[in-house]
Order: structure tokens, then sequence, then C-alpha cells
């Protein structure tokens, strides 16, 4: 198998490598968005912890308590667990959203992944028109979990919800590739989005150092 990779110095001097598929990250932690950049993970054996860190609960239970503590670079660290980016198992990237972690399967300069998201719904109103005489309705609200897709700008770091207009708006940096993509047919925008994502990141690459 040949492999397509090319090799970049960034301003900071650091050797890096484009990314591609079967790119390998550094199993553990990253406690920010930087530490994903570098590809700088806390191993998760550094991290301290009652629970067992060989456990397939051990994230979803160290995020349920409101602060992480850890050892790096011989330091005792300790950080809010709602500001953890994210973490790599098995080489495999998850992204901290809405209190929970989540895959990222397609990773590039416009990133996307799904997660479950709480919605406020209205129910029209509530209450029970039968113990009363007289009845008078009114608005009322529950709360539902629903799985959404998102857009993650490798740029900035900041998440979006996943739309066409996001990500036209996205693709605007590639002139050739935004004419081509806003010429189709709303219906063929839809048919093809993942296509031109997928191109655009291809014309695109990120980098991460060499370790």
């Amino acid at each position: 198998m040949i492999l397509f990779s090319s090799i970049a110095k960034s301003q900071s001097g650091i050797d890096s490598v484009a990314y591609y598929p079967d790119f390998k990250f550094n199993d553990g932690i990253f406690m920010d968005y930087n530490d994903f950049k570098m590809n700088n993970a806390v191993p998760f054996e550094h991290i301290i912890t009652s629970y067992n860190p060989q456990s397939p609960d051990f994230l979803t239970q160290l995020i349920s308590e409101p602060e992480c503590k850890y050892y790096q670079d011989g330091q005792k660290k300790t950080v809010s667990t709602k500001t953890i980016w994210g973490y790599s198992k098995n080489g495999v990237v998850h992204i901290q959203y809405s209190k929970a972690f989540y895959r990222i399967p397609l990773l590039g300069q416009i990133s996307f992944f799904i997660a479950n998201v709480e919605v406020v719904r209205s129910n029209g109103y509530t209450g029970n028109p039968y113990q009363n005489s007289v009845y008078y309705p009114y608005e009322g609200t529950y709360t539902s979990t629903e799985l959404r897709k998102f857009i993650f700008d490798f740029s900035t770091g900041m998440v979006f919800e996943y739309s066409i207009e996001n990500l036209t708006r996205f693709m605007s940096a590639d002139q050739a590739l935004y004419q081509e993509f806003t010429s189709l047919k709303k219906r063929k925008q839809k048919e093809l989005d993942f296509l031109y994502l997928r191109k655009f990141n291809d014309k695109h690459p990120i980098y991460f150092p060499i370790l």
C-alpha cells in the first residue's frame, strides 16, 4: 500500500504530517483543543481517579465529576471536566459535546460528527380538561433527546449545526468548489454534500506534528 502524505514544517519549526485516514492519534485525553491539534494526549494511566481506566465506562464516569486531576511533565494539574476537549482510544478521536463523547468519523478542515442533544419542545397545552368545569389550555414544554449532525471547524475548534447553508459557507474558502457546489440544484446539493465535503478536505489537508 502506498501512503500519500506530505511533510511540512510549521511556523514553530515543528515537522508535521498531513492527516490521512489511517493516521493514529496518541491514546489518552486531550485536555483542550490545542492538545488535540498537537496530538498531545495525557495517557489514561496519568489520570488521578478511583475509576478503572480499563472500564468501558471510564470516560463517562470521569466527566460525571466536576474536576479531572492528572500528572503531566511531573506536575499535578486540575481542570474542569466541562473543558476537556476529547480523547483518543485505539487511535480514534472522540470529541466532548453536550456532556458526552462522540466519535468523529470524518476528520478534516471541515469535520463531521453526530451527537445526542436535548431538545425542548412544546406540547401545546398542559392540564386535564376533565378536572375543571372551565378549561383554559396553556402551553407546556417537555425535553427529548435527538440525534443531530454537526460540523467541527478545524481552524477554530468551533462546532456548528450541520446544514447545507453552513457547509456552503465553509466551502466559500475554495472558490472553485464553492462555485461548483452552489451551481447545483438544492436537491442535488443534499445528495452530494458529503462528496463535496470530502473534496474540500482532500484539497485542504490538516497537519499534525511528528512527535
